[in-house]
């Protein structure tokens, strides 16, 4: 059996002297966007995305998760384990008996497509001089990561996948009518 936390300093105990800094930070090296809007004849199309490469974020979903003895150690080792993280005397400042474990770190970068719509505008029905547009359009239209936590965009400033559900992804119709 593995153990949680590693003995760093090698004096056979687990204590804030065996903690350290990974050099992965959660500030992303890189941000992009892409958009655009093209029009053909009588159809729109649009899409808007963005994506961020470098950062990290702590997957708290995987640590909620790690919490079954019998299959994190038939996989050959352990997760940060309560009573493991009572042993180490760590207390987070909210009195969670749980300390960030390296573990559970992973590379968060993505991009999101965050919109797609496509419509078509009517004009002249039957000489009536105006025009309707429908359109229909995604938001949140996919994400592509290799983050296997919740969302690879982090809504704290602290690096910490916090989210407990996934972003939504809507759909949605408009009708347009000019006069």
């Amino acid at each position: 059996m593995q153990n949680v936390f590693v003995d760093r300093d090698g004096d056979g105990e687990i204590t804030e002297k065996d903690r350290y800094i990974t050099g992965k930070s959660i500030t992303p090296k890189f941000f992009c966007g892409i958009g655009t809007q093209l029009t053909y004849k009588n159809w729109i199309f649009g899409f808007n995305g963005h994506a961020s490469f470098g950062g990290y974020a702590l997957n708290k979903v995987a640590m909620g998760n790690s919490t079954s003895y019998s299959d994190d150690y038939s996989k050959g080792y352990l997760n940060n384990l309560s009573t493991y993280c009572l042993t180490t005397r760590w207390t987070a400042a909210n009195g969670e008996q749980q300390k960030y474990s390296d573990m559970f770190l992973e590379n968060a970068s993505f991009f999101r497509m965050d919109d797609i719509n496509l419509g078509y505008t009517f004009k002249n029905i039957k000489n009536w001089g105006g025009e309707i547009r429908v359109t229909g359009s995604v938001q949140n239209a996919f994400t592509i990561t290799k983050y296997k936590g919740m969302d690879p965009e982090l809504t704290s400033m602290d690096g910490v996948d916090d989210n407990l559900i996934p972003r939504p992804r809507l759909y949605t119709i408009r009708l347009n009518i000019n006069f």
